[in-house]
Parts: structure tokens; sequence; C-alpha cells
């Protein structure tokens, strides 16, 4: 029986963490099975050393799900095999670390998020109690580290995100730049380089992120975005993400969020959202909507706009303080991180940037381009209406628009009469029209935003209430009315 998980690692960032150090406590109950069926069944068994099982037993070894209660104060709670710590667990420290993700013979294998004392986290691949593979590693500070990680040190190709706004990408070796990479100050002002254990070769000093690093020979200033820059176009396109998680295979199933996703991906295909074209607008749903599908999406289909574009992504689903759920969330990991979504919207070149969430918690988160054939093939009051919405775009000042379906502390609703999330439906049926205050034929944010408010309020009798958060212009159009 494993009460101890021994950090086979050091980072050079916090102390080595040990729960090797056992506590000598009394037995206060005779050892062997206590109660219920320790052979094939549900039952308690007390060890000699202190430590307790409750769980599942089969052929007389913890098999299936069980608790253990170490003496030294850790405890375990989780998935068995054959005596091991086996699968899907929960380690519990006595010093206040908790680890929560794969075990394989009682060590961190596979997927885990460890919890530091300090508040740091750790995020990515274990192998033998180590990070070893990708992973994250997030200081309590406000630092955070992405990337390779080798026997539980930054060793390989990582960015590191200062708190001041600065980063480092490139080449770490023992928690140090070393290699080549790319150092941005937190302007934007990037100077490419060699660093030779974490200094760099063009000045023999430390890298830091309060420090402008004088380039080396060669090496040219950059803007800083991991996007480049694409081509401009005078023509305004939408580029959009939409997204609809119902089937969680770790959280209550929900309804008619993958319904409402199809909803509001129909109203961009249609003339009062844009017509978007294929390429400009992807949508995931329910098993296509993991974490990683999502963000590689948004970088895939942001990347391409250029400062005359507007971007949009969409989310229907849970969500939790802080981040939407995907389908792949397992109760702590794979969350999709509000920060990293304005990240993503920062790096973009697009001129409006515009976020739609119907999820629980979303306030925590504080049309296409069209060639002259397919206009031809469109009644002409579609083409007037369609110019008349992009023209829109161009006397607006850039800027980005939160809209959340709810306040950071509130849920957000479903209804069996509307058959719809509360907010989405009314977010579409304002889109189509309902939200034109001034009947000019456009809806703008402004008027979206009111108009979904007050239908959402009255609807929930306050219990709802959205949000819109952000520096963005008013007249951000949103929809077109026929």
């Amino acid at each position: 029986m494993q009460c101890s998980a021994v950090m086979g690692f050091t980072l050079l960032f916090f102390s080595q963490i040990s729960a090797e150090t056992s506590v000598d406590l009394p037995i206060s109950s005779p050892t062997g099975c206590v109660s219920g069926d320790c052979r094939n069944g549900y039952g308690t068994y007390q060890y000699p050393n202190g430590n307790r099982y409750i769980g599942d037993f089969n052929d007389g070894k913890p098999n299936g799900k069980g608790i253990l209660y170490c003496a030294n104060g850790n405890k375990y709670i989780g998935h068995w095999q054959d005596n091991w710590q086996q699968g899907e667990g929960k380690f519990i420290f006595n010093e206040g670390h908790e680890y929560f993700g794969q075990f394989q013979r009682s060590q961190f294998h596979g997927k885990g998020v460890m919890k530091y004392a300090n508040g740091d986290v750790y995020d990515g691949d274990w192998v033998a109690n180590t990070p070893e593979g990708h992973g994250s590693y997030s200081f309590h500070t406000g630092d955070r580290y992405e990337g390779q990680f080798r026997q539980g040190r930054f060793n390989g190709q990582g960015t590191m995100f200062y708190k001041n706004g600065a980063r480092f990408t490139g080449g770490w070796q023992d928690n140090a730049k070393h290699g080549s990479g790319v150092f941005y100050d937190e302007n934007g002002r990037g100077t490419n380089g060699d660093w030779v254990n974490g200094k760099s070769k063009s000045s023999n000093q430390p890298a830091t992120a309060n420090e402008e690093i004088e380039p080396s020979q060669g090496a040219s200033q950059t803007r800083v975005s991991d996007f480049d820059v694409p081509a401009f176009d005078p023509q305004v396109k939408v580029w959009a993400v939409v997204a609809g998680v119902a089937n969680y295979e770790h959280m209550p199933a929900l309804r008619y969020t993958d319904d409402d996703a199809y909803q509001f991906y129909a109203f961009l295909k249609s003339p009062e959202g844009g017509a978007l074209p294929d390429g400009q607008l992807k949508v995931l749903v329910d098993d296509n909507a993991t974490r990683d599908n999502l963000l590689a999406a948004m970088r895939s289909t942001f990347r391409q706009a250029d400062e005359n574009d507007v971007v949009l992504f969409y989310f229907s689903g849970h969500g939790i303080e802080g981040a939407f759920v995907p389908v792949d969330f397992d109760g702590y990991s794979h969350r999709l991180e509000h920060s990293e979504i304005r990240y993503i919207l920062e790096q973009c070149h697009a001129r409006q940037k515009l976020v739609l969430g119907d999820a629980c918690h979303s306030g925590s988160l504080i049309g296409g381009q069209f060639t002259p054939d397919l206009l031809a093939a469109k009644a002409p009051t579609v083409g007037d209406m369609l110019s008349k919405y992009y023209k829109a775009f161009e006397d607006c000042e850039s800027g980005t628009a939160l809209f959340m379906s709810s306040k950071g502390a509130e849920v957000s609703l479903e209804d069996t009469g509307l058959r719809s999330g509360v907010f989405s439906h009314f977010l579409i049926r304002g889109l189509k029209g309902e939200a034109d205050a001034d009947k000019d034929k456009i809806v703008n944010i402004t008027e979206l935003f009111g108009y979904v408010k007050t239908k959402v309020g009255g609807y929930t009798a306050g219990a709802q209430t959205p949000v819109l958060t952000g520096k963005y212009d008013g007249r951000l159009p949103v929809g077109v009315v026929r």
C-alpha cells in the first residue's frame, strides 16, 4: 500500500516535495478487516502500520474504487488494481499539495495536475512521479511556462509568459534559457538571439522579463504576435469559431447546448449573420469540442484575420469560474481557461473581436468575404443588405467585446419550453432583428445587449443577468435585418 508519493524532481523555483516522512500514530482499532467484506466485496481494512483502506476488494486485495487514509496524514482517493493505485485518482499530501490524474503502479504516470501548497500548479505529462513530456507550470507569482519538461525541469522548447506581459519563446535547459529564442518585452518589441544557461550571448547577463535584451549580431526587431501578419485585404471579412457541448463524460449532460451551437452556426451562414463562407467558419460540437481542438480552431482561424477583419468565438456548454468546460474536462484538467481565449484574441490582428458565451460563470471572462459571383447569385436586396452590414464594420473603432450569458457567480439556465439555453434563445432572436431598436436594419452590440439583458432577466425573474464588458465601439454590427 503506497502512502508516499516521492517527487523525483526539484524545480529551481520551489523546495523539493517529499511525502516520505511518516508520523507514528497510535492504532486505535484492531488490525485486519474491521467491517464489511474484505475478500470479494466492500469493506474496511486496518493495517498494522496505521494505514486504513475503505473500498472495493477482489481476491483479498484492493480492486476497484477506494480511499486510503495514511498514518502520515496523506490520503489517496481513486481506482485500484491488485493492491496498486492504478488509473485515475487523487493524492492529497499532508503538506497541502494535491495531485489529480493518472496513476500506474502507485506512481503519478500519464496526464495529471499537481497543485502545490505555495499556489504553483503543474498540468501535463508525468512519468514515475516526475514531470516528463509536455506541460505547463503556473507560478503563484503570475508567471507561466508552457513547453517541454525532462526530469522535472524546463528542457526543450517552451515559452515563459511573464506577469508583466513580456515572454520568451525558445530553447530551455535545466530551467534556464538555452539556445536560440525570441524575447518580447511588455510593449511587444521582440529580439531574436542566443542564450547560454540563462544569459544572452550578446550581453552575458541574465535575461529577465524586466529588461530589454540587447540583440545579438544579426538579430532583428519584430512586433509581438504568435500570428504572422496576413496580407492586407481592404474588404472586411468575419472569421468565426462556434462550439457547443451537451454530452459530457464527467459532468451532467445538457439538453440543448449542442442545438444552440448549430443554430448560431446557421445564423452566421444566413444573410442576416453575414453569409459566412465555409472557409471562414468552424463549428465543433460534442466529441469534437475538446480543449485542444478548440484552441487549435481559434488559432488556425483567427490567424487569417487581417487588421480590417472581425473574429468571433461562440461557446455553449458548462462553465466554471474562470473557464469554459470542453467535452474532455475530467473534473480538474482540460479547462478552456478564459485567460487562454484572451491571449489568442490579443495575438490576433483583427480590428474587431467578439466573444459570446452561454455558460455558467461565463461573466468571469472579463461577416464574410464575398466574390461578385456569390453576390450575383443572391437577390439584389440581399446583396444590398450584406453590403450595408459589412460597411458598418468600417465605421466602427477597433475593440474587443465580451458578451456573456451570466455574471461570474450565476448559473446560466436552459428551458424545456424554449428548447434552448435562455441566453442563446434570446440572442438569436435579437440578432435576427428583434433587437433593432432604431429600425435602421442593423443590429449593433449595444442594441443586442439591451434586448438580451431585458428578455433574459425577465424570463428568469432576475436569476440570470447577461453582462457585456471590454473596450468596444457600441456601434459594432452583429446582425442585419432583411
